[in-house]
């Protein structure tokens, strides 16, 4: 793909991820624990079909959409599913959900550089 692609895709992606969240707000209100597995499951699903979809521009764009759909809504499913677990705390589940989320992010980006 070139840059212009790559930059409707982002397009893609968050649109996808808006409508997602909103999804998500939705299912969380029904049931958490089903909703964070459900949008969980794209840490799987999504690598392989990204593997499949190969140099196929349209299964891409496909992947891409679902992809925003399943991951943009992680944090708000991760924070839901960890202040449900302590309800008579919720303050400090938001925050241990704040803290673990970063320091996710921060441990795993010495990696993701090289």
């Amino acid at each position: 793909m070139n840059s212009t692609m790559v930059s409707y895709m982002l397009f893609v992606f968050g649109i996808i991820g808006v409508l997602a969240s909103w999804t998500a707000g939705k299912m969380l209100n029904k049931n958490i624990t089903y909703t964070a597995a459900f949008f969980l499951s794209g840490t799987i699903i999504v690598p392989i079909l990204l593997h499949f979809s190969g140099g196929n521009t349209i299964a891409t764009i496909i992947v891409i959409a679902l992809w925003g759909f399943l991951y943009s809504p992680s944090f708000l499913n991760a924070s839901t599913y960890m202040i449900s677990s302590a309800p008579e705390a919720m303050e400090f589940a938001n925050s241990l959900a704040t803290s673990f989320g970063n320091l996710g992010v921060t441990v795993g980006r010495p990696w993701a550089v090289g």
